[in-house]
């Protein structure tokens, strides 16, 4: 799995210009399956997206593509974990995307 953190590098009032768009491109990878949640920081300098799997070249692929990447609003960093401990509730999605559970 992997933590996305995203800093913005411009005022809120120019993120919020790509955001119906950076909403979009997030919405087509929750259905591909890439994306298990995502959502700004508080206070919202940024946001986490938590993508599932063991691919960072998927990861990097989506990230990409990403209309606040292109804009150059926001810089990524890419955190892989592997979710040892886990609530019954992200059983099933650990183990279809990581192949096993720790």
């Amino acid at each position: 799995m992997f933590i996305i953190q995203l800093t913005y590098k411009v005022p809120i009032a120019e993120v919020d210009h790509y955001l119906s768009a950076h909403r979009e491109h997030l919405e087509y990878y929750y259905r591909q399956g890439l994306l298990l949640a995502s959502g700004p920081m508080n206070p919202r300098t940024g946001g986490i997206i938590i993508a599932t799997g063991k691919d960072k070249s998927a990861v990097e692929a989506f990230i990409s593509k990403d209309p606040f990447l292109l804009a150059e609003i926001a810089e990524y960093q890419i955190t892989e974990f592997s979710p040892v401990k886990h609530s019954d509730a992200l059983k099933d999605i650990i183990l279809n995307t990581e192949g096993k559970l720790c």
